[in-house]
This record gives structure tokens, sequence and C-alpha cells, in this order.
């Protein structure tokens, strides 16, 4: 007898195993489950019961069986199970027993011919250990069985045995159990495998229920009194069974009354698993046929899992222990190719659209097996010896594609390699160069292209492969070879990005068809892997630059500065890739390729990271930098600061410097794109805003598309007499009825529009909290609350902020510095105490302030009810403090002088609260966490001031008010229009003389306390007031 007995071979980790073994259970009359030796089982009546254990989502399965032979239907359920998963890919490890083999081979041969690949890593023999996952798996699962039968036991009064129904189906519901039930690293399985937590209902196993089913005659009952088996895992109906059988149920209800009185149910329930596949419970019990192989492909899955059915592949023998390799890509017809694996794991989702369509004719024709396609390295194979080397091959621009009378560009920037006669007939085909007549006389110029589903599959083909092209001739991927061991390597998905994109060629703006490919990684696929934050830039600081710059050209108008604005164009391709990386690409109808990845492409979780890295390394070679603790996206030269926001950049250098120095030496590296502002008149863009530099101030455009976008996906029109973006009814109790399905993407997709558009206006930032807390359930109002928002969009949408060029120290209100002409950062805080009528929670918000200029603004819903107003004011400015300690920080970082924080407060009662120390006796029960405004207060990092409320900048983030108001406090925010004439000038000034009527009536008051009416005082306050205007006039001359 040779030893059978061996090492094992490591496998990549990111593969997942499928291990599965057989325990045999029996029950004896004292009521005890035990796990009975094999050659014991046929005499004891044991039950056999396959279990199934995947390592990437700790799912498990449990299969009763009649026969550890039966190979048809415990590899159908083992097919079932892997698939239900998504994986393509999985190692399948067993015992070495001759029935766990047998199976082994017929699901890899199964597999095989659905193109799937399916890794064999057995244990050695009397390596036990080395099955550990599904040892743990057979005890869980049979010790919760045994649990649950004992319970049957004790409520029916009656000998639950192997015989019975429910002893096998003790098993399946078990498992259903762990599965959805049991926690491990903080996640289910079922929410590992489906990425939502598991919000079914049950009913105790075992119970009488009345179950719910259709009748064939309108007078039979429609319901029956059946017992409560399991759940189906294909579409989550009930399983029940009953004297005729097992079957699904969409409804139950509960008796009510105790189990013992329907002893007579239990007696005369049949139904064994094994007479019914996982897929089709309920259908009809399957065929008492076996045999000994398994079905063909098609019928290996559940009904919502089917795949189209693959053409038989003929296999002489079995497939060796090892690797079982995956059908050659030429081999098999797209329309049978196996489906990825879903990100999500969830049920495989239904064909695209281009999906359906017939295979479309290609560039060249499809490689014969002596003339492989020069992209198709799905064999691996390389050129023999004999073969002519490749000759050099002419470099074909690609620039558009024609159909019919239209032309669509493909990328404009690639170069195709192109040799064959076969590519020039193609050519005479499908392209066409890009002179045309005027663009108005397209009827797609000034839109997107709308083409049909053959014509735009078509188009992607040829966008695609001029993508991989492109990525191949930069050398961020390569063909895979025999010399590769790619099973060895990280394995990675990706999918082709297809956009149109608005270019000009030769001076004519035409829409270009744009393909990228990018990575899929989630976090749930590789939970091991942690931190992967990459520092960036972010709403609170990118105006802080604009600001230094007006700084400088008034403390150093000898020396011109610039605002340098930077994208590096396919930053993450500029990267190595840390580990080994392959991939399987489709190339066209039926052909994949596989490629190895030297560089990192958009969308690896650590891409981001990386790219930073290597940007930072690489201008630490050649410059000194600095980088700011709290944030290190904030970098720092001798000559200037500057922020780096993943590929785009932004730095304030002097000029001469950063053309004559910088610049070169970043292009030397990088294919950079870059904008260079000094004087007024010139421009830049910087995160999608346009900036304008003008004599005095700088003006911050957001992008106007946005709103555009917004109303087009709402379908709202304008309104010109929406003045106002919030409207009353969204602070109070919402009893609406709920939005249907597709209104409610649209009102998902729309507040997710206003939620970017909000950074850059501080008069939406309330409205959009408001309307972001009926996500998960909108309504008919949130939805008229957010169409009226985007109807003031569409009317202010010229609204930009202008960043005003004021001297140190200037304070916002007075419009003068303050002595010491330090850097001094304004904080105005406000909260709105129990506003919300639906949880009487406050809204709390703060505007910044830098030397004068506004620069951000924040909006929070407090997490706590408040029992006053000074509670409300409190909490709003702890948050304040925080946010602003951060930007005093970065300020100080950049200006490299010391900066002064202010907080303006309206609420006197808060104001003092945090001057003291402790709780005072009305607020002993705010929590000691939040007193930390109170020692940062005494350590004099900043200082606490009193404002008016109609000059706090604050009210704009706390609650809905009228236009007159709204516009005042814009005119503090430093808005313009599309004039760049400031907002609420005149607003403003109103506000400043009532105020100043109300001070002189409050005067009078105190004057006149005899008097007969307030009407009286309110004369005579105005006419002081009149008096006192020429002669402050003469004061003024």
């Amino acid at each position: 007898m040779p030893d059978r007995a061996g090492s094992l071979v490591d496998v990549p980790r990111d593969i997942p195993t499928i291990s599965y073994d057989f325990c045999f259970t029996g029950f004896d009359e004292e009521g005890k489950l035990e796990d009975c030796p094999a050659q014991d089982a046929e005499s004891r009546r044991a039950l056999k019961c396959m279990i199934i254990h995947d390592t990437a989502t700790g799912s498990v399965a449990a299969v009763p069986c009649e026969s550890k032979g039966d190979n048809k239907y415990l590899g159908l359920e083992l097919m079932r199970f892997i698939q239900s998963l998504g994986h393509t890919t999985c190692e399948l490890r067993c015992d070495a027993e001759q029935a766990t083999l047998s199976l082994q081979t017929a699901v890899v041969r199964a597999r095989l011919r659905l193109g799937m690949r399916t890794i064999v890593r057995n244990p050695a023999i009397s390596a036990h250990s080395s099955s550990g996952y599904v040892e743990k798996a057979v005890d869980c699962v049979r010790k919760l069985a045994n649990t649950l039968l004992d319970m049957v036991r004790e409520k029916t009064k009656l000998t639950i045995g192997t015989d019975s129904p429910l002893f096998s189906w003790a098993f399946i519901h078990a498992a259903f159990l762990l599965n959805r039930y049991r926690v491990t690293g903080n996640l289910t399985s079922y929410e590992r495998s489906c990425g939502a937590r598991y919000s079914g209902r049950i009913a105790p196993f075992g119970e009488p229920v009345y179950a719910q089913v259709t009748p064939k005659q309108k007078g039979n009952a429609r319901w029956l009194l059946c017992v409560f088996l399991s759940k189906s895992v294909v579409n989550d109906m009930f399983i029940v069974g009953g004297r005729d059988g097992v079957r699904l149920a969409r409804s139950i209800r509960r008796t009510g009354q105790p189990w013992a009185l329907e002893q007579k149910l239990y007696n005369e329930l049949v139904g064994k698993p094994w007479n019914y596949g996982s897929g089709v419970i309920g259908i009809g019990p399957m065929s008492d046929e076996h045999q000994d192989g398994l079905h063909e492909p098609q019928a290996l899955v559940a009904p919502d899992l089917l795949l189209p059915a693959a053409p038989h592949v003929p296999v002489s023998a079995p497939p060796p222990p090892g690797v079982a390799q995956a059908v050659p890509s030429g081999a098999v017809p797209s329309a049978h190719e196996p489906v990825e694996p879903n990100p999500a794991m969830r049920p495989v989702p239904p064909a695209t659209p281009e999906a359906l369509l017939p295979p479309l004719g290609l560039l060249s024709p499809p490689p014969t097996a002596s003339e492989p396609h020069s992209m198709d390295v799905s064999a691996g194979r390389e050129p023999r010896a004999h073969e002519e080397p490749p000759r050099a091959t002419k470099k074909l621009r690609l620039r558009a594609v024609q159909f019919g009378d239209q032309s669509y560009e493909v990328n404009d920037d690639l170069e195709l390699d192109v040799d064959s006669q076969d590519y020039w007939d193609a050519e005479a085909d499908l392209w066409a160069a890009t002179e045309h007549g005027d663009p108005a006389d397209d009827d797609w110029a000034g839109h997107e292209p709308q083409l049909g589903a053959e014509e735009l599959a078509a188009l992607d083909m040829i966008a695609d492969s001029v993508e991989l092209s492109r990525l191949c001739q930069k050398g961020v991927i390569r063909p895979a070879s025999d010399a590769d061991n790619i099973w060895d390597m990280k394995s990675l998905s990706t999918k082709f990005v297809r956009t149109w994109r608005l270019k000009k060629v030769n001076g004519t703006p035409r829409y270009l068809r744009r393909s990228r490919l990018c990575a899929r990684e989630f976090r749930w696929l590789d939970g091991s892997r942690e931190g992967l934050f990459s520092p960036a830039t972010s709403s609170d600081i990118i105006r802080l630059l604009p600001v230094l710059f007006l700084h400088h050209k008034l403390a150093d108008p000898s020396t011109e500065y610039c605002l340098l604005s930077m994208d590096i164009k396919d930053a993450y391709l500029q990267v190595d890739q840390p580990v080994p990386v392959a991939s399987k690409i489709q190339l066209g109808p039926g052909q994949f390729g596989t490629y190895i990845f030297e560089k990192m492409i958009p969308g690896q979780r650590d891409g981001s990271q990386q790219w930073f890295l290597h940007f930072i390394r690489f201008l630490s070679e050649h410059f000194t930098i600095a980088q700011c603790d709290v944030c290190p996206a904030v970098i720092k030269t001798p000559q200037g600061p500057g922020m780096v926001h993943v590929d785009d950049s932004l730095m304030l250098l002097p000029l001469q410097w950063a053309l004559k120095e910088f610049l070169p030496v970043v292009k030397s590296k990088f294919e950079v794109t870059f904008d260079v502002a000094s004087k007024p008149g010139d421009e830049f863009s910087f995160l999608k805003r346009q900036h304008v530099i003008m004599e005095d101030m700088i003006v911050i455009r957001p992008p106007p598309q946005y709103i555009e976008h917004m109303a087009e996906v709402l379908g709202v029109k304008p309104n010109p007499r929406q003045r106002t973006p919030c409207i009353q009814q969204l602070r109070d109790k919402d009893e609406s009825a709920l939005l249907s399905a597709a209104d409610a993407s649209k009102f998902r997709a729309g507040v997710g529009i206003a939620l970017y558009i909000s950074c850059d206006r501080p008069d939406i930032g309330y409205t959009i909290r408001c309307l972001a807390s009926s996500m998960a359930s909108p309504t008919m109002q949130a939805m008229s609350g957010l169409r009226k928002l985007t109807q003031y969009l569409m009317n202010t949408a010229g609204y930009a902020i202008a960043i005003q060029a004021k001297p140190p120290g200037t304070t916002k209100l007075s419009g003068f510095p303050e002595p010491g002409a330090e850097f001094v950062l304004e904080a105005y805080s406000d909260a709105d105490w129990s506003g919300s009528k639906k949880d009487r929670r406050s809204y709390g918000g703060a505007s910044y302030c830098l030397n004068g200029t506004y620069i951000h603004y924040i909006c929070r819903a407090q997490k706590s009810v408040s029992l006053s107003s000074m509670e409300a004011e409190y909490y709003a400015a702890v948050g304040t403090v925080s946010q602003g300690l951060f930007m005093q920080a970065v300020i100080e970082f950049m200006a490299e002088t010391k900066c002064s924080l202010v907080v303006y407060l309206d609420n006197m009662s808060a104001k003092s609260f945090a001057l003291r120390q402790g709780v005072s006796k009305a607020a002993k029960h705010i929590e000691g966490r939040l007193l930390w405004l109170q020692n940062v207060v005494q350590q004099q990092r900043l200082s606490l001031k009193f404002v008016p409320t109609h000059k706090n900048l604050g009210d704009l983030h706390t609650k809905p008010l009228a236009p007159a108001r709204l516009l005042a406090l814009l005119y503090l925010h430093d808005m313009v229009d599309g004039c760049d004439r400031p907002v609420g000038q005149i607003e403003f000034e109103n506000v400043q003389a009532a105020h100043a009527v109300k001070l002189q009536v409050k005067r009078a008051r105190g004057y006149y306390r005899g008097a007969s009416s307030d009407a009286l005082c309110k004369r005579l306050a105005l006419v002081s007031m009149m008096l006192s205007m020429p002669e402050g006039a003469e004061a003024c001359q």
C-alpha cells in the first residue's frame, strides 16, 4: 500500500475555501443525539448529512441525504451553495474518502464545463486538523439541531426519531439560523455574503402554523394547517410540511394553541429533504432515478440563478489533483460564459440589454487554434522558436467610429497597432475621419448621442480595446505568460467604465466615447487590510490659499505670487503595485485574456494612499517639503504652502520660481495639466470650481451643471417666485405618504447632488440637512421640499463666494483690523432650540471668517434633546470650537504666523456657562466630556464674545428664514451674483436701520417711562434719529 500522506500546498488567501464532510447522527430512546461511527450508521438508522463550510463568508449548509454515494443530489446541492455565494474561483477541500473524492471529482467536472476554476487541495491522510473549519461547522449544526428537536419533543410530547422528516429538516434549519444570526467579527455570514442585515420573519422550528396556499378551486381552503420547517434561501419563502408533502408559502399565521393538540399532524408529516432540491422546493419531488454523474451544468443552480447552457467539453478522465483549469477563452461563446462574481455576492443580476444583443462583428476575424489573437492570452502561449518574429506595426490613431452617416469619437489620445488587411477592411466599414461639416447640421450636436443598443455595444467594444492598448503602451498591464505563476498572485476584479466626454476636435466640440478600466475591491473580500486612509483636503480649508494669496499681495507687493493649480493625468497609473496582481479581462464576445498589473488602477482600495505617498516622496526628493500634523494633505515648501487632493493640487508660490523651478521638475515625471493665475483677469480651476482673480478679491464659482442635472432628474421647471430654499413644513412631523420606488430613487439622487452643491452654498445647508434625514424613507412632503429647493437653486445659479483682500486682524462686523495685526479666525455660532417638531432636536451651525472674509460653515443636527436654549447653544459652541481649533492649526502652519480664535455667541447664558468651571445648578445633566470647552477657555486658546442675533452669521444654518433675512445674512457671507454684485446689501442695511430703531425705542422707554403708549416712544425715537442724521454728517465733515 503506497504512502498517500503528503504536505499541503499553499494557495492565495483571497481564494475562498469550500470544505465539506459527512456526519452520522443517531437517536436513542433516552432522547440523545449521538455521533455514530460510519460502520454502525445503517444498523442504527442514523441520519447522514453533508455539512459545507465557506471560509470567505463563514456560511454553512446542511444537506441530509439517503446515501453518501448519491452524487447526483449531493453534487447539485454543493454546486448551488458555491454558486449562491458568487464564487467563480474557489478551493474545494474534503477528506480522502472514496465517497467525498468521487463527489469532488464530479463537482470539478461540472464547474469545468461552466468555465469556472476549481482548486483541489485535500488534506493529507490523518491530518484532521486541516479540516478544522468543517469539523467545527458539524459540531455547531448538530448542537443547534439537537436543541431544536428537543424543543419539539417537549412541546409535542412525541418521540421524534430519525425516521421523522423533522429530524432531517432540523439540520437544514440549524444551518439557516447560524448563517443569519450567529455573529462573528461584528457581522453574520448573511451580512458578509449579501451586504445587508437579514430582516425576514421566522417562526419556531416545528410549530403548527396556517400556511397560505393558492387553491385549485375557489371554494377550497386558502389556509392549510402545516408544520413550519425552515425558509428558502432562494426567495425567503416559508417551507412548511403537511400530510401531502413539503411546499412553499408566502405567508404563515401562528395558531397560538399548544403543539400537543396537533400530534396527528406530526405523525402524518411526510417529505424528506432529499426528495426536494433546494431550488425546487414546493414544485414537486425529484425523480428517484439516481445516476452516478451530475446533470448538465444548467441544472446545477436554483431557478433565479440559472446560467446559460454551456457547450459540452469532453473530459476523457477525471482532472488530476491540483488546479482545475478553466476552459480556454476562445472555446466558449460569450452567451455561455459564466457570470463574473457579484461584488456584494448577491444573486447574479439579470443581463444588461447590451448583453442580450447578437454578437457584433470584430475588427479582425476571431482567432483560430493556429493563430491566437494578439490580446487573447488565456492560454498563456508564447511565440515558438520557428515562428517568424512580429514585424514593426503601423500606428493608427483611432479618432472616431462611424455608424451610418454619424461619427462618434473614441479615445482621442491613443494608438492602435494594426498591420493586417482585416483591420483596413473593417476600417472601411466602421471607421471614419472626423471631417464633418457644421456641427449644427448633426442632430446630436450639443447633447450626448443617442445610439441604438447594437451601435453602442460595437462602439464600446472598440473603446475597450483602445483602453487596453493604451494601458499596455504605458506599461500598466501586460499579457500573462507561461512564466507567470498567476495562481499565487492576488486576483483582481475589473470592469470597464464608459462615458461620453465633450471634447474639441480641431476647434469643434465633439462627443468622445471614453472607456476606462477600473478595479473593484471591497472590504468584505479582504477584511485583514487596514490602514488604507489617504490624506486629502476638505471643504473647510480649500479657500485658505486664495485668502493667503490676497494677503501676500498686500503684505509683499514687490514679489509676484501665483496660484498654481495642477491636475496630474493618470495619477494611479504611475504607482507600482505593492504585490503581484493578475486579472481576467474580457476582450470581446467569448474572448478573455489574463493580464498582469504592473501599476495601480483606479478603484483599488489602497490606490489613493499609494498615490499620495508616491507623489509626496517624489516632491521630497527634489524640494524641502513639510506636512501639517493635523492634515497631512497640506504641505509647505520654503517658497509657499499648498494642498494635495488625490491627483489635484493647488500651490501658492512666487511666479518665477513656480515656472522655472517647480513646474519643470513635476513635468519631468508626470503628465500635468496646470493653470497659473497671478494678476487680475486670470482664472484657474480647482476641484471643479472656477476661480477668477479681480482687483481686490477672488470670486469662486461652483459648476452650474449640477443644478441643471438636479432639475433634470427631478423634472422641475423654473419658478421665479421661489425666493427661499426651505419650506416650514420640513420642520413639522411628516405624516404624508411614502414615495414609490422610482420616485424614491429620484429623491435620493437629487439629495446627493444637493449635498455636493451645499459645500459652496451656505444658504442651503440647513435645508439639505433636513432633507437628508428622509433618505431612508422619502415622503411626498420631503419631495415637495426638494422641488422647492431645486427651484430656488435655479433662480440663484449665479451665486458665488467672493474672497476679499483685507489686512490681517480685520474683523467681520467692524471691517477694521484689531490691534496687533495678527490673523484672526472668527466663528459665529448659533442654535435653534428644539427647532425640529419631529423629534424636538436642535440644529446648530457656525460660520467661519478669516481676517473678515467668509471661508467655511457647518450645519449639524444635535444628537441629544436639549432642555434649555442655553444647553442647545452650548452644544453648538462645542462643535464650533472643535472645528475652529482644527482650522486654526492649519492656518498657522500655512501662514507661519499666529492666528487667534474668537467665538461669537448670541446667548449670554451659554457664554457665561463656558466661562465658568464645572456644571451649574440647572445644567448638572450635561456630560463631562462636553465640559472640555471650559478648559479650552481657561487655557486662553480662544476668546468668547457676544454678538447680536441680527449680526450672527450662524443664524443662517439653524432654521428657515424670510427672504429679507436670508439675503441680509448672505451679504455677511460675501455672496455675489452672476454680475459680481454683492447679494443682500440693501436688505442688510434695512436690518441695521431696523435694529437702530429698536435701540432708540428702548432708550425712549427709559427716558419716558410715564408715556401712555409704545406708539409715542416710537415716534420720539424716529424724531431723535432724524435729528441725529445731519449732526452726524456734519461731524464726519
